[in-house]
């Protein structure tokens, strides 16, 4: 399985993605949307980052552009950014119910 990376970009934006050592970047990328949710903790949307004009996870950051990455990927995350770039459906027993898409 691709090594998924999780990082904020110089822009501000979190996103993650697939690791891509040869170009030395993440590619299929996904923005993370931070949404409060009724118990007044936050949820977060994975969408993919070209929305409005991009409907799949594509697209590439070089590491340039990485200010801050996350090295422990929470694994509910890594598993929802894997359901929405391969149809895949996995099930994880940590989820909290706080990652959407």
């Amino acid at each position: 399985m691709a090594e998924i990376r999780l990082g904020k970009l110089v822009s501000g934006d979190f996103v993650i993605g697939v690791n891509d050592e040869e170009k030395k970047g993440i590619k299929n990328i996904g923005s993370l949307q931070f949404v409060p949710a009724e118990n007044g903790g936050m949820s977060v949307a994975l969408i993919p980052f070209g929305v409005p004009f991009e409907n799949e996870f594509t697209g590439f950051i070089s590491n340039d552009k990485i200010i801050y990455e996350i090295e422990k990927v929470p694994e509910d995350l890594q598993n929802k950014y894997t359901e929405a770039t391969s149809n895949i459906k996995l099930i994880s027993g940590s989820n909290n119910g706080n990652i959407i898409l």
